[in-house]
């Protein structure tokens, strides 16, 4: 009932609301082969760079350019963990 009222009074707050509940989709193993393989030659691609990537592998630009600032956040991530590992072993040995 309450839904109801708010849907005639803001529809287009409703859109939006739809829009963010829609589920992600995962990318197949194949597209994120080349994402890899592609990320490893170039960490930081262009625009034209990236919109050929995504045509070539199914997905769309935005998708990639996400993609890639996630993967750059993960390494950065990875590397951290790792030196903090290794700084743990330097104080216990």
């Amino acid at each position: 009932m309450i839904k109801a009222e708010s849907c005639d009074i803001h529809p287009e707050k409703d859109k939006v609301v739809l829009e963010k509940n829609k589920k992600r989709r995962l990318k197949t193993p194949s597209q994120v082969e080349a994402l890899e393989k592609f990320y490893n030659e170039h960490k930081y691609p262009i625009e034209s760079m990236k919109l050929q990537l995504a045509e070539e592998i199914g997905l769309l630009e935005k998708q990639v350019s996400g993609w890639f600032c996630h993967r750059r956040l993960k390494e950065k991530k990875l590397s951290k963990d790792e030196a903090y590992a290794c700084a743990r072993q330097d104080l216990m040995a």
